[in-house]
């Protein structure tokens, strides 16, 4: 270990977006810096704008390198040579399944400590088997640590190898239920005496839209004053406001896009429903408790993020209408919404204990890696 007094740390992600890894970064990267860390992240692809400025203001030096998928030589190349320039004490990867491309990179430049960290239970790419095998052989190799947001994207992965959890903590006092932002967003959202319902995520096939506007045509038959309220960006946005035009649902849903205070918008709403097709431990269902929503999730998400009573897990093979009698026998239900964020602060899904662990956990393979 260098004998400095900072130390450093580089991620590689794949690109700057709005999804869980980079509000990873954000969440955590602050006290590693204030403790004496110098936190760098390399990407892929133009940055989205507002995700790039938030993992600056976190601390953040953010690099881009070479496209990997066009320029997969360069993108190695790249990387061996910011490993060699800034020397990293410790590489961690968020690529997922393609990890092994860093890793190797990292194995290649003399990197001691090297982090696989998956983020996802599986995959929309589609490939024979034996190539993802080789995919998950080449990581298990080349990384000197396993770890994963959650039990269910470990064994995704790794397999019957141990790793590490680390938790997609949050700043729980941020998300927490506030009555004034409920009726300042709700008015300026023409969603007074509305029942609105919320989900959070990127737009993309593993959110299961369309399966959630399928949810929501229940919903209305029972609730004329429903609204369905999206926040997120992503590259099914034009195709899902054409399935909703189609379903005859645009008069009903409120494509808000990504915003940079989402943590308002959960107060606005009364329940949340992610009927995903898989997750690793989603940052949204987090949110969503620390604000004291309902909520009903399909069971292909960890079972970790099932934490509150109010919190319920549903198989996508149950009908719409098994989903809408979940999603009302919650509604019914009168709850505290503060009590429910005093609740999840003490979970490990706080960030206060998740940033001192993690911190830990960091010096813990640091000082491992001395001793060798």
């Amino acid at each position: 270990m260098k004998q400095n007094k900072n130390k450093v740390i580089l991620h590689f992600i794949s690109g700057i977006k709005s999804g869980g890894v980079e509000q990873f970064l954000i969440n955590y990267s602050p006290y590693l810096i204030e403790n004496g860390f110098v936190v760098y992240v390399a990407y892929q692809h133009e940055a989205h704008a507002k995700s790039l400025v938030k993992l600056e203001n976190a601390g953040c030096i953010c690099i881009r390198l070479a496209n990997k998928r066009k320029h997969p030589i360069k993108n190695l190349i790249d990387s061996i040579k910011l490993i060699k320039k800034i020397n990293p004490d410790i590489v961690e990867c968020h690529q997922d399944l393609a990890n092994f491309f860093p890793l190797i990179a990292a194995r290649f430049s003399g990197s001691k400590v090297r982090i696989a960290h998956i983020h996802s239970s599986n995959t929309d790419v589609n490939m024979p088997k034996l190539i993802l095998r080789f995919m998950k052989y080449l990581i298990k190799v080349n990384a000197t640590q396993r770890v994963a947001c959650s039990t269910n994207a470990g064994n995704f992965v790794y397999g019957n190898l141990s790793f590490n959890v680390i938790p997609n903590a949050i700043n729980m006092i941020e998300y927490r239920f506030n009555h004034i932002d409920r009726q300042t967003y709700r008015a300026m959202l023409k969603l007074t005496d509305t029942f609105v319902i919320g989900h959070v995520g990127r737009l993309t096939r593993a959110k299961n839209h369309i399966r959630l506007f399928s949810i929501f045509q229940e919903i209305k038959k029972h609730h004329e004053n429903a609204k369905l309220l999206l926040i997120g960006g992503g590259e099914l946005e034009q195709e899902l406001k054409h399935a909703a035009k189609v379903m005859n649902l645009s008069n009903y849903i409120i494509f808000l896009g990504e915003t940079n205070n989402v943590e308002k918008y959960y107060s606005v709403m009364d329940i949340m429903i992610l009927p995903s097709l898989y997750e690793g431990g989603p940052i949204a269902a987090i949110e969503g408790q620390a604000n004291g929503l309902s909520m009903v999730l399909s069971n292909k998400v960890d079972p970790s993020v099932e934490i509150l009573k109010s919190t319920k897990l549903l198989s996508l093979q149950a009908t719409n209408q098994e989903w809408f009698y979940e999603i009302e026998k919650l509604r019914m239900v009168s709850r505290d919404r503060m009590n429910d964020n005093l609740q999840m602060q003490n979970t490990d899904f706080n960030i206060e204990h998740g940033k001192v662990n993690l911190f830990r956990f960091y010096l813990f393979l640091l000082a491992e890696e001395e001793k060798v």
